[in-house]
């Protein structure tokens, strides 16, 4: 009898949550009414971004309806803008997927689970809350970054301070201050917030990609033999169960070409360049795994060392922007560590240059 993913992966997580954003939402409002002066109102939750809005009941009933790739909306869109981009054999297989998202547990992560083909229908991939979260973290140091390096007005200071508690809130949620947002000029916050959605967006698509990337390139496939493996000009010699350094690789190369190379997609500007709140957010997944280890340099299992996934993902990311553009995203993404560098010291070695 064949299994399919999602059957699968509410078998084996009897506890997971069935509606993540419906979770979320009830979560928060249980809360609100526990306390009346909570420490996130509800409005400011939603307002904020934290948990979703629905505007009507009409809207709800569609957003519960149609969650047919995954039990979170957000990863439920981003397959569906995959499947919307991709020739039609890779759709076949893209409409065989189901990701499913587990709360929070000890380390960020994200797996393409092994598969027989012969009892597997289709693909199943987990992500975890905690890897979800700290993307989300990371992405409003990035966005706050850039908007405060890169305005030359009189809301600088502002943009200084918000920078600071969204370091802040890296290592303690209980420093949020929505207020540092909110007293910024309605047309900065828009700015700051579609910087903010296109780096999540883009760091989740690649962390998607990178999944399906195992599977398509047939890494999850649970055989007895050894197996060959080709992609582009890496052979991969080893047995479906374990995933050794090279299949690492391969998935990213995988993910870089799998989210960039349409240019269909929205990630492209008017001037048919890259948007770099895109182009950069690949790096801010490795550095959502470094914050997990104090030395992102030694290898962890089966998975090559972050600094050696980060370096070939600068090298991939150049093949998609001019040599400045590349420069410039390494410019940032070093003064953003270094800055948790000096604050928290997480590391035990620089790992980012």
């Amino acid at each position: 009898m064949k299994k399919y993913p999602k059957d699968q992966f509410f078998d084996e997580n009897l506890n997971a949550q069935r509606n993540w954003d419906e979770y979320i939402l009830k979560t928060a409002k249980e809360e609100a009414q526990k306390d009346p002066h909570p420490h996130l109102p509800i409005d400011q939750l939603i307002e904020d971004n934290t948990i979703p809005s629905f505007s009507t009941e009409e809207e709800e009933e569609d957003f519960t309806t149609e969650l047919w790739y995954s039990n979170d909306s957000f990863l439920n869109t981003i397959m569906l803008h995959f499947i919307d981009n991709v020739d039609e054999k890779t759709r076949h297989e893209l409409r065989k997927f189901f990701i499913g998202k587990l709360g929070p547990q000890k380390s960020p992560n994200a797996e393409a689970r092994n598969r027989k083909p012969e009892i597997d229908e289709g693909y199943l991939i987990t992500y975890n809350f905690t890897l979800d979260f700290g993307i989300s973290r990371l992405t409003e140091v990035y966005a706050s970054y850039i908007h405060y390096k890169g305005h030359i007005g009189e809301y600088k200071k502002q943009l200084g301070e918000l920078l600071l508690n969204n370091y802040m809130m890296l290592f303690n949620l209980e420093k949020f201050n929505p207020a540092y947002k909110r007293n910024l000029p309605v047309h900065i916050q828009e700015q700051y917030n579609e910087s903010s959605y296109k780096h999540y967006f883009g760091a989740t698509a690649f962390v998607v990609a990178h999944e399906i990337g195992h599977h398509l390139l047939k890494h999850t496939i649970v055989k007895e033999d050894s197996m060959m493996i080709t992609y582009k000009n890496v052979f991969i010699d080893k047995i479906g169960t374990n995933i050794d350094h090279e299949y690492e690789f391969a998935a990213d190369d995988f993910a870089v070409d799998f989210f960039l190379k349409d240019k269909r997609y929205e990630l492209y500007n008017k001037e048919r360049k890259i948007d770099l709140n895109y182009l950069t957010s690949p790096l801010y997944v490795m550095l959502a795994l470094a914050l997990d280890t104090n030395d992102p340099t030694a290898v962890d299992g089966d998975h090559p060392p972050i600094r050696d996934r980060y370096l070939k993902l600068l090298s991939k990311l150049s093949n998609y922007c001019t040599e400045g553009e590349i420069k410039l995203l390494k410019e940032i993404f070093r003064d953003i560590v270094q800055g948790i560098q000096d604050m928290y010291k997480p590391w035990i070695k620089v790992w980012w240059e």
